[in-house]
């Protein structure tokens, strides 16, 4: 019996498994059902909810969504092909410095989003992920202690030309103002996590889509801490250096998961024994969010106490 949450399939599809980076595994499932019913039922379940129990060979495993293509074939009927990725939850943890609470967030770090939002000419315009992915987008935010700088790539590849973002009023315009939202699906309104104007702004069309580069920065915009992270390297710490200054000071850069809520001047937690990190509150001293199709992350630099 193969299923995915409820959802039997009556005719065994072709699975092909293979193992990816960290000892993950990715599940290449093709074949075809019956009836329109039957159809209609599969793409149900794979979109009510974003993590799925997948059950095979006598094993469960808990899956993500990679792709899915459904067609609908004269001689094969109704022919679906899916990529499952096997979902390991990344344990991050927060506290709530109003009253200690400690929160779990590791479920809610699934779907990352974006939305960017523009000003010019006392219009409002705006971009954002949309579920069909007929784009391609590069994003990178940078924050230091008095400046937000933004870096951003979006093609639309929509297959209408009609229907394609024109993005020649933003270039038209004297001044254009840039606002950029990161988030995660799960966890409702997006952060605003840089603010400015755009000093390099590049535009064009080809025969696949129309494409627009930003870039800019402005002033760092105040609010007070909410949560305090908890990072440790091994398991929701990915990468990590530690190099020394000019100055003779140890400084240690270290990515994580996006997590757009973090400024400079913010503390957070961080454990890595193997970089001999191994203070429990550091305070960011810069950081940049990057998000893509590659992935979703956020780079932290903070100085390491000398120790006696």
């Amino acid at each position: 019996m193969i299923r995915i949450e409820d959802f039997e399939f009556s005719k065994r599809p072709d699975i092909f498994r293979r193992r990816i980076k960290a000892r993950r595994k990715e599940f290449y499932i093709a074949g075809s059902v019956s009836t329109q019913e039957e159809y209609s039922n599969l793409t149900e379940t794979l979109r009510s909810k974003p993590v799925l129990e997948f059950f095979d060979s006598r094993k469960l495993t808990r899956v993500l969504v990679g792709d899915e293509r459904f067609q609908t074939h004269a001689v094969w009927g109704f022919r679906y092909e899916l990529l499952l990725i096997e979902y390991k939850p990344i344990h991050l943890r927060r506290r709530k410095i109003i009253d200690n609470t400690v929160e779990d967030i590791g479920e809610k770090i699934l779907s990352p989003r974006f939305r960017i939002a523009v000003e010019f000419d006392g219009e409002h315009d705006e971009i954002a992920s949309r579920k069909i992915l007929d784009y391609d987008f590069d994003i990178r935010i940078g924050l230091l202690e008095d400046t937000e700088r933004f870096k951003i790539k979006f093609e639309d590849h929509n297959p209408l030309e009609s229907a394609r973002k024109d993005f020649s009023r933003w270039t038209q315009s004297s001044e254009l103002s840039v606002e950029v939202f990161l988030g995660y699906l799960q966890q409702g309104d997006l952060v605003s996590v840089a603010k400015g104007k755009a000093n390099r702004i590049e535009h064009g069309i080809r025969a696949s889509s129309n494409w627009i580069e930003l870039e800019g920065s402005g002033k760092t915009r105040t609010r007070p801490q909410e949560h305090v992270y908890s990072l440790q390297g091994g398991v929701n710490v990915l990468d990590g250096n530690v190099s020394r200054t000019e100055q003779g000071n140890l400084l240690a850069n270290i990515t994580t998961v996006l997590i757009p809520e973090l400024k400079p001047n913010e503390m957070i937690d961080v454990f890595w024994d193997q970089l001999g990190i191994l203070q429990t509150a550091a305070k960011i001293d810069s950081l940049e969010h990057k998000m893509s199709f590659r992935g979703a992350f956020t780079k932290i630099a903070f100085a390491i106490k000398k120790t006696s």
